[in-house]
């Protein structure tokens, strides 16, 4: 994945294009420098760093006729995660920094496990669930009306259990009655 490219120096020069892939099997990666026509550059420069390593340089190569060169890089490219650095130089031409990463040549992360569904004979239907978050009171009433009354559906002879009222609900109204009869 590139993260970045930049052209350096006077403007008034031409750019280079690139081409850049890399072969995780093989641990390798290849360049193909062009220019601003898609013409293969010969004798460019090419130097490669991969930052976070104890000896970061990893090499420098010319262009060969085609306009290409191939880095052989040390070690396991799995491990490599951290980020490469390409400078492309050649008189007449804007030097090009590409920063780049080998993100498709890291190692899938490990699956998580399903887990195993404990397979019963019985089921139940659950009353529905109330996904409204504000209601007034009188619909709050309702609903308790109708989650009482709900019973299973499916001809096996369970029955969900009634879901019970808060018992702020029902012992609200008998407060209420008690403090108007002592009085």
């Amino acid at each position: 994945m590139v993260y970045e490219q930049d052209d350096n120096g006077d403007i008034s020069l031409s750019q280079f294009t690139y081409v850049l892939r890399a072969d995780c099997d093989a641990a390798t990666i290849d360049i193909e420098v062009k220019d601003a026509n898609l013409t293969q550059v010969q004798n460019a420069s090419t130097f490669l760093k991969y930052v976070d390593n104890t000896s970061p340089f990893i090499g420098k190569m010319t262009t060969g006729s085609d306009g290409s060169v191939a880095y052989q890089l040390p070690g396991n490219v799995s491990f490599m995660r951290g980020l490469f650095i390409l400078v492309v130089q050649k008189d007449g031409y804007r030097d090009k920094e590409v920063h780049f990463d080998l993100s498709p040549c890291y190692p899938a992360p490990p699956q998580p496990k399903k887990p195993v569904q404990n397979k019963t004979n019985s089921s139940a239907t659950l009353p529905p669930k109330n996904t409204t978050t504000t209601q007034n009171t009188s619909t709050n009433a309702a609903n308790r009306t109708n989650e009482t009354n709900a019973t299973s559906q499916d001809g096996g002879g369970a029955q969900s259990t009634p879901a019970l009222p808060c018992p702020i609900a029902w012992a609200l109204p008998l407060i209420m009655l008690y403090k108007s009869l002592k009085e």
